[in-house]
Order: structure tokens, then sequence, then C-alpha cells
């Protein structure tokens, strides 16, 4: 069975404030700053809850599909239930049935989680899944993000605004110091599934 080419049909991110897609689009590409948006209009939800509830908000999903929600976060501890939470929030609010993956975010990245998408996605085991990372260190305070992934052909035969597609992508399992070899054998990889060239870039 071949992958599902995905695509972010959502997002929403938080930089020590929150930023939507249409305030993150005006700061990189205008310089331009807007007003805060009211993150806090749900009172009782986590600040990852909101981020997500936002990013689901942007792109308007079908809330009556399967969702799944996979989390990254470099902050939680052992044992943290974060993920359930957030997924019973947002189950309560936008009425759909949702599966829970959690990441060690000191361990995993975005990358796991996006083959993780791509694998549920393909099997057709959810329809959509929303991508949660969370990092944290004294000097960023809470950096946090959510993006929401769909089977690209079904984004588009369902007219969903797609910020980008994704057809391939690899990564080094387990290694915040690859060597030149791997990093160079890694997207020789991906390239190849994408049937393309370096050059064609």
């Amino acid at each position: 069975m071949e992958n599902s080419k995905l695509a972010i049909v959502g997002l929403d991110c938080f930089f020590n404030q929150p930023f939507d897609s249409e305030r993150f689009s005006a700061l990189i590409y205008d310089g331009k700053t807007l007003e805060n948006q009211d993150i806090n209009s749900v009172e009782s939800l986590s600040i990852l809850s909101k981020v997500s509830h936002q990013a689901l908000k942007n792109c308007q999903v079908d809330c009556n599909k399967n969702v799944a929600l996979i989390t990254a976060d470099s902050t939680a501890i052992a044992n943290d239930n974060s993920a359930e939470i957030v997924v019973k929030q947002l189950s309560n609010l936008w009425n759909f049935s949702a599966t829970s993956f959690s990441l060690d975010g000191k361990k995993d990245c975005l990358l796991k989680a996006l083959e993780i998408a791509q694998i549920l996605l393909t099997a057709k085991q959810v329809d959509t899944v929303i991508i949660d990372v969370v990092n944290s260190d004294p000097h960023t305070n809470m950096v946090c993000g959510a993006r929401i992934i769909k089977d690209y052909q079904i984004a588009q035969k369902n007219g969903d605004r797609i910020y980008a597609d994704v057809e391939s992508f690899t990564h080094i399992s387990d290694n915040f110091s690859p060597s030149e070899a791997a990093i160079q054998q890694s997207c020789q990889r991906a390239l190849q599934q994408a049937k393309i060239k370096a050059a064609d870039i």
C-alpha cells in the first residue's frame, strides 16, 4: 500500500503569546504585529487544548470524524496524562471520537509524529490527525504548536484549505548528533520516496 501524501489544513501556535495563521503570516511576511487574540475564551482549557482548539477552528474540520491526537511534549513528566486531558477537552468541544498517542518530546520529534500520522491516515484508521508539539526552557518559556493533518487527496476533494503538502520525509532515529553520512542517506531516501532529484529542488 502506497503511503498517503499529507496535507496541513490547519495550524496554530503559541510563542509566549498566541499566534494564529493570520498573525503568523503578518509577522513573517509583512513584519506586522496584530493585537493578541483571546486565547482564554474557554477558561477551563489548558494552553495546549486552546492551541489545538484554535487550529481546528482554523481549518473547520468535520467534527463527526475519527481523530487522532499525537503529542510530543518535552515538558511532560513520567505518567503525565496531559494528552488524555487534551483529548477529553477537545472531544467535548468538537463532539468527535479521539485517540491519543504520547511521544517523548525529549527524544522524539515532529517527523516521528508525521510518520505515525501517515500510518494512521494510509490505513484509514482516522480521518484527521492533530499533532501537538510542546517545548519549554528557562529562556523561551513555553512554545507549543498544533497542526491539523489530513490525507492530501481527501482534503483536496473536500475543498479544504491546504497550507502545505508533505510528499516525503525521513528521520534519523534516536540521534540528536547524526553524522554527515547519516544525514545524506536520510535525504537521499526522502528524495527517492518523492521520486525527485536533488536538482529539481
